[in-house]
């Protein structure tokens, strides 16, 4: 028997809250899935219409320094490359002057039409961060009560359990199922091995979830020399909360001595 594991359940609803807490970690992962899509959909968004917000703005640029100096020049004006504008590379006997206030008119409307492309542009980016700030705080929020309901749930799970609090072998047993107890009554005896390890490890929500239902973990050590051993661990216990820099710990105990000599400590999950 390791330490946290329960032995005796108090209730029937200890089956209800465990599989309650399956369901919440599920909820947690798709909510969580959504949340990162959305971002990563908004980064997209948000890059590709920044980008054409600036080719607009620098359209506009360019076609009112053109149009500046056909005005502020009365020149004739170089011929346009753009294939509507192919018939006056060629100037025909048309007046000069005439030519020049179509070239204005073709600029005005062109600085025209941008312009409104550009506003369409801002508008579409000030809808998409209002719709991602407000997609953003719902996931937020829901995960915010997820998480509360699971620990709610996980404190109503370890009400309903006696757990061991050293591994051990449980030696005997004083109470029987439906009998009621006091504080501070013996519940049990456990005899304590001799050998035995305990090893934190820090995981990301992700891997947290992923390792949410296993039991069992290798883990692998290795000497100075090089030398590898494995051995069997079991996780006893899981802090549903996640600290400061969001991560969540999970304890995992060894029938086997790890000794501080060893630089290098792999845990693998299966």
């Amino acid at each position: 028997m390791r330490g946290g594991q329960p032995i005796i359940n108090l209730s029937d609803e200890n089956q209800h809250y465990s599989q309650q807490l399956e369901l919440i970690q599920q909820q947690i992962q798709s909510t969580q899935e959504l949340y990162d899509n959305a971002h990563e959909n908004y980064d997209q968004q948000h890059t590709k219409y920044s980008l054409q917000k600036e080719r607009l703005q620098g359209q506009i640029h360019s076609l009112e320094q053109t149009l500046s100096r056909y005005l502020t020049n009365n020149q004739q004006p170089e011929p346009v490359l753009e294939p509507e504008d192919q018939t006056l590379a060629n100037p025909t006997p048309i007046d000069h002057e005439q030519q020049r206030q179509q070239q204005i008119q073709q600029r005005e409307l062109q600085i025209y039409q941008t312009e409104r492309e550009l506003e369409e542009t801002k508008l579409t980016l000030k809808v998409l961060e209002n719709n991602y700030t407000t997609q953003r705080e719902y996931l937020k929020s829901s995960l915010q009560s997820l998480r509360n309901q699971y620990e709610h749930s996980y404190n109503q799970y370890n009400k309903l359990s006696v757990r061991t609090p050293v591994a051990g072998n449980i030696q005997e047993i004083f109470v029987e199922v439906g009998e009621s107890a006091y504080p501070g009554q013996p519940l049990f005896t456990i005899q304590k091995p001799t050998e035995t390890s305990q090893i934190q490890v820090q995981l990301t929500l992700e891997e947290y979830l992923t390792v949410f239902s296993l039991q069992h973990v290798q883990i692998e050590t290795q000497n100075a020399l090089g030398e590898r051993t494995t051995y069997l661990g079991e996780i006893v216990l899981r802090s549903p909360i996640a600290n400061e820099q969001g991560m969540y710990t999970i304890s995992i105990e060894s029938d086997q001595k790890l000794h501080s000599a060893f630089p290098d400590v792999n845990i693998h999950f299966s």
